[in-house]
């Protein structure tokens, strides 16, 4: 098989979405592709219907154990599914996130001609409209939509995002996830960062650790700003990862972890060398792309936005009435 699929598998929340968008990967899934499951089994009716499902497919492994209890932990479930993958390459993907074989094929081909040591794609958040939408369109249909701030059919970019392709070598070399991250957020970083750093990708500079949030992926800081360095390029080849539309209840305490895992985050990352001053911009890289593609410099002017209207205003109204 071309390389392994990894995605982590927990139903206490949300069940019946997480079971859709299986069944959606795995109509997608090629024989050639390698499907792995990373599965806490709660011993629930919806644990039992996807041992079905997965059952049907000889490409498709399912790692199943009662490994906790309480919070779910993503970085275990995905360093589980690693240990039984048969494949040199793989494929680090959230359930959410809708395949592409032909994007995934490009990316992994990319890995193997030696052209780059990962790939890390930006990755396109959806709205409940974009995430019927884009049944209807491609790619880069739906590329240029966002580009042409069309704001009804998505949420946000994520540049960079969890979306990894890697060595299997370089994933156990640097020590796969960190099981200490529990609930939402954290996971993700700490080990983009260590794959950087390993790859020496990103530099050990003074403002690395910098845990700043910022919507308009242009304008990033810290450790966000430097991952995106890496994810910058492919967005200007309109390679990114979709993610689909889910509601999020911010009240359950999944998500109340955010904070925590914002300070284990601090903590996890210890550099040895000597910090440097800062020195690389993701304005000039910007506008170094624009060159190269032969691209305005404000034809991606999206990438500058953060804007999200407020219910209660003007432009709140007029995008609903957009969305009718």
């Amino acid at each position: 098989m071309k390389y392994s699929v990894i995605i982590p598998i927990d139903l206490k929340i949300r069940p019946f979405n997480i079971l859709k968008k299986v069944k959606n990967i795995l109509n997608k899934i090629n024989n050639d592709i390698e499907v792995v499951f990373g599965h806490n089994d709660r011993n629930s009716i919806f644990d039992t219907y996807l041992k079905i499902i997965i059952r049907r497919k000889n490409n498709v492994k399912l790692i199943s154990g009662n490994f906790y209890t309480k919070l779910v932990c993503q970085s275990l479930l995905r360093n589980r599914a690693v240990e039984q993958c048969s494949c040199d390459y793989i494929y680090l993907m959230d359930v959410d996130c809708l395949f592409d074989k032909e994007l995934s094929d490009n990316c992994i081909n990319e890995i193997k001609n030696d052209k780059s040591p990962f790939v890390i794609l930006p990755c396109l958040y959806l709205s409940k409209k974009g995430s019927r939408v884009i049944s209807k369109l491609n790619r880069e249909e739906m590329f240029d939509k966002y580009i042409s701030f069309k704001k009804d059919l998505y949420l946000h970019l994520a540049i960079p995002s969890a979306n990894i392709f890697m060595k299997k070598k370089d994933y156990i070399a640097i020590g796969g996830f960190d099981e200490n991250f529990t609930g939402h957020g954290g996971e993700d970083f700490e080990f983009m960062i260590k794959l950087a750093l390993f790859h020496k990708n990103i530099k050990p500079t003074k403002d690395l650790m910098l845990n700043r949030f910022y919507k308009a992926p242009l304008l990033s800081q810290g450790f966000r700003k430097y991952l995106a360095l890496n994810s910058l390029p492919y967005f200007f080849e309109k390679k990114l990862v979709f993610h689909i539309y889910h509601s999020k209840n911010k009240f359950l305490k999944y998500f109340r972890q955010y904070h925590k895992n914002s300070r284990l985050l601090q903590e996890k990352i210890q550099i040895q060398e000597e910090l440097q001053e800062n020195s690389e911009s993701l304005l000039a890289l910007y506008e170094n792309l624009c060159q190269k593609y032969g691209v305005d410099i404000d034809k991606y002017a999206v990438l500058f936005d953060s804007y999200k209207p407020r219910f209660l205003s003007l432009d709140g109204f007029l995008l609903f009435l957009r969305r009718l």
